[in-house]
């Protein structure tokens, strides 16, 4: 009794205040807290600045500074390997303690975040220029280290260039999956795309051209391509893809075909069987399907990272893992839907997404959105600004 007492004391301890304040609202923890609900207009303080600035930061890593060293090493020259990188759009979490750091650092909001992300970047900045000064130095200065050409050519180059052009591209899977966890706190939607569609190629380019010289000179000085922790494993971290690649094909095809832009909200935080989502018996048994449809032709070349000894096919088959398991993933949930439609099945009716979302309880220059049980078709306020949709079948 008293060892009961004492895990429960525990576990109160451990009980966060969102947590403590769903609970007082009568909301499922498993589906629906303050974290996961639509964000109030109060808390949409980021700006197109703020998010450029946060691509550069968020691009600001070991892995896209010296993820080009594995291309490098593999014969291709430094202008090739920053091709493919920039192609890519490099993005990875590289080592253990990186998820040591972030998950300790959870606790901190995302609106509350600009001031780390400034600190990260100019820190990094400081420390690439320095680091880039001492290696050109030490080469004999760029001209040396621009010239270099690559050591392989024809199809092994081809197939080179193939490869890494999806390996970097396959980095950028991790943003396709959860970019929206933080772009949803923009003033405008407007202040998130244009920022994104600059500042993360930009950044990509710089930093690896910066990563690029730093490798190449050390090529020159001490006549080896180093191959940091970073992009040691960099083949091996990035068997991710054939996973996040299938996630990604179902999030894009539920959304804009199935779906039609259109969520109705109340019912993506309810496990009540007459809710729009709650398919059956609460399982989207089309979006399983779909994933291991995606990930099983990849599978096989999949094994060969880690050391299992597959055939040439198998494994040029795999340097495509990203764009196949993302079409099949996409085509196969799709069929799926038309042939069993899910309640939420918009298939064949016109684009639905709403301007904006506003809880009832949300009151923005003193004008209440529209009321949750009231059907309306999308209608902007006298403010031209925000839109409620809530629209019941």
């Amino acid at each position: 009794m008293e060892t009961t007492y004492s895990g429960r004391g525990l576990l109160k301890r451990l009980e966060t205040k969102e947590y403590r304040t769903a609970t007082g609202l009568e909301r499922n923890q498993w589906l629906d807290n303050l974290d996961l609900r639509p964000v109030p207009p109060a808390q949409r303080t980021y700006g197109w600045l703020a998010y450029f600035w946060f691509w550069l930061s968020a691009n600001a890593t070991p892995a896209t500074f010296y993820g080009v060293s594995a291309a490098l090493a593999a014969g291709l020259s430094l202008w090739e390997a920053l091709a493919c990188q920039l192609a890519g759009q490099t993005w990875q979490h590289s080592d253990f303690m990186d998820r040591v750091v972030t998950t300790s650092l959870l606790h901190i909001k995302i609106p509350d975040l600009r001031p780390w992300m400034y600190a990260k970047l100019v820190i990094f900045v400081v420390c690439s220029i320095g680091l880039l000064a001492w290696a050109l130095a030490e080469a004999g200065g760029i001209g040396p280290v621009a010239r270099q050409g690559s050591t392989i050519h024809g199809a092994t180059k081809s197939w080179a260039i193939a490869r890494y052009i999806f390996i970097y591209c396959a980095n950028g899977a991790t943003y396709a999956t959860n970019a929206a966890d933080f772009l949803r706190y923009a003033k405008k939607p407007k202040d998130a795309f244009w920022p994104q569609l600059i500042g993360f190629p930009l950044s990509t380019f710089v930093y690896g051209l910066i990563g690029n010289l730093i490798v190449s000179s050390s090529l020159i000085t001490f006549g080896e391509v180093p191959l940091p922790a970073s992009s040691a494993g960099y083949p091996r971290t990035n068997g991710r893809r054939i996973f996040l690649s299938s996630i990604t094909g179902v999030m894009l095809c539920q959304y804009f075909l199935v779906s039609r832009g259109y969520l109705y909200i109340p019912d993506l935080y309810t496990s009540n069987s007459n809710g729009m989502y709650y398919y059956s018996k609460g399982w989207n048994y089309r979006a399983f399907v779909a994933y291991i449809i995606g990930i099983a032709p990849n599978f096989y070349g999949f094994l060969g990272v880690f050391g299992v000894n597959i055939s040439q096919a198998a494994t040029r088959m795999y340097y495509f893992a990203y764009p196949m398991g993302l079409v099949l993933s996409f085509a196969s949930y799709y069929a799926l839907c038309r042939y069993d439609r899910p309640m939420c099945s918009k298939l064949g009716e016109t684009w639905q997404e709403p301007n904006d979302y506003l809880e009832p309880e949300d009151v923005l220059d003193g004008i209440m959105p529209v009321s949750r049980d009231e059907e309306s078709a999308p209608s902007m306020t006298e403010k031209g600004t925000f839109v409620s949709k809530v629209v019941r079948e």
